[in-house]
């Protein structure tokens, strides 16, 4: 299945399951095993709160308690449910993402966010938690999975919370001012100056230590940390970590990814998702927008070779898109819709059981309860499908316990290939 995506576009322009389950060992022993194949993920949000009818939850046609845009059911997945809502005409993007990357992705509908908050919608999307200083996913997969990177975890832009890890996080405009500060950017003469000005420094310094007695490992730490400035320089060279737009931006984190830099980033998808008034077309034309950038970069993840192995960087990157919650289900007064508790994702990429929509909401958008097991609605006797269990899957798919962040919480494994 990768190896078809792989080539298809190579010419393209650019359960109830706790974390003691079965399940949730086959998982975390498969990656610990891939341990030397890195796995990242790039985190791109939906800011403002989306409208699920557009595209995610596809089977609220004709329902007099739900208002939904023009469009039609499309099948991308295996099952007559596993569908999307389709507007060729008006978000041409959205069915071509699915053409071609519906059997890598999952869409989860029904998920209970609890708040209508904007602030409160982002921090429990991200982290889970309420009100605890918690750090988000990407920031929490970066310090246990890739402290001895250059950049751990790239917060490009979109919400970021950090916690007591703000030492993993690098924004965009912080790393520019590392690499450039004020602006300031030496031309090749003065650049070999300086270069050759540190190097005998070190060299001078190296001869002076060892004259002193210390051991060879803190020489060696001396060393290191001139390498570091010189892999400083070179990343500045080739990245332009604050690009303008989703689509430039989530590139360079793919660079920043397959050049050993950074395992997380967090991006935002274009325009406002707040839409009070004119709903149907100011989301529709954010859906278009966003999944136009979509297909780029999914593209430019499948053509790339992965940083091990035979696979792509698409094997190796999962891609997910959240926004803090939803909108109402009926149309206001201004042809707007407010917020809504109830919201959906998608998520893309490596270790996703892809051509699938888990969970589901009933006829007046409220969640229903998820089987952990098949991942499929359960009302009697499911679990509430909240954003700490998709937090818990992503964190076991990176590798990391997610007993550690999330004690107690239940991993969503219906999300994740366990046979990848």
């Amino acid at each position: 299945m990768y190896r078809r995506h792989f080539v298809q576009h190579l010419m393209a322009t650019v359960a109830g399951g706790g974390v003691c389950t079965p399940a949730f060992r086959s998982l975390f022993e498969l990656v610990q095993k891939g341990q030397a194949n890195p796995h990242f993920f790039l985190f791109a949000f939906a800011n403002g709160g989306w409208d699920i009818t557009q595209v995610f939850e596809s089977d609220k046609e004709g329902l007099p308690t739900v208002d939904v845009p023009t469009g039609q059911r499309t099948q991308f997945g295996q099952t007559v449910n596993d569908t999307f809502w389709d507007d060729p005409a008006g978000r041409p993007a959205v069915t071509q993402f699915f053409q071609d990357f519906g059997d890598r992705s999952a869409i989860i509908n029904g998920i209970y966010q609890r708040t209508v908050s904007h602030s409160l919608g982002r921090e429990l999307m991200m982290t889970g938690k309420l009100g605890e200083n918690a750090a988000d996913w990407p920031t929490q997969i970066a310090a246990r999975r890739a402290v001895d990177k250059l950049l751990p975890h790239l917060a490009m832009s979109g919400p970021s919370f950090t916690g007591s890890l703000g030492g993993i996080a690098t924004s965009g405009s912080s790393f520019n001012r590392l690499v450039s500060p004020d602006g300031y950017s030496a031309g090749e003469t003065q650049d070999n100056v300086m270069e050759n000005y540190l190097s005998s420094v070190l060299d001078e310094l190296a001869v002076e230590a060892g004259e002193h007695g210390f051991a060879d490992g803190r020489i060696n730490e001396l060393e290191d940390g001139y390498n570091r400035f010189e892999d400083i320089k070179a990343a500045g060279d080739s990245l332009n970590i604050s690009g303008n737009g989703f689509t430039e931006q989530a590139l360079s984190a793919i660079t920043a990814f397959q050049n050993g830099l950074s395992v997380t980033a967090t991006v935002r998808l274009p325009g406002g998702y707040d839409t009070h008034g004119d709903n149907d077309m100011r989301q529709g034309q954010n859906f278009q927008n966003s999944f136009m950038g979509l297909n780029t970069i999914v593209t430019e993840l499948a053509n790339r070779a992965g940083t091990t192995g035979t696979g792509s960087m698409l094997d190796q990157t999962t891609v997910c898109l959240v926004s803090e919650f939803a909108r109402t289900p009926k149309l206001n007064g201004n042809n707007g819709k407010d917020h809504w508790p109830t919201t959906s994702c998608i998520v893309v990429g490596g270790g996703i059981d892809g051509g699938r929509v888990l969970g589901a909401s009933d006829d007046s958008q409220n969640a229903v309860n998820v089987d952990f097991t098949t991942g499929l609605p359960d009302p009697d006797n499911g679990i509430e499908l909240n954003t700490a269990h998709l937090g818990a899957a992503l964190l076991a798919l990176a590798g990391v316990d997610p007993a550690e962040v999330l004690p107690g919480v239940p991993v969503f494994s219906p999300l994740l290939d366990l046979g990848a």
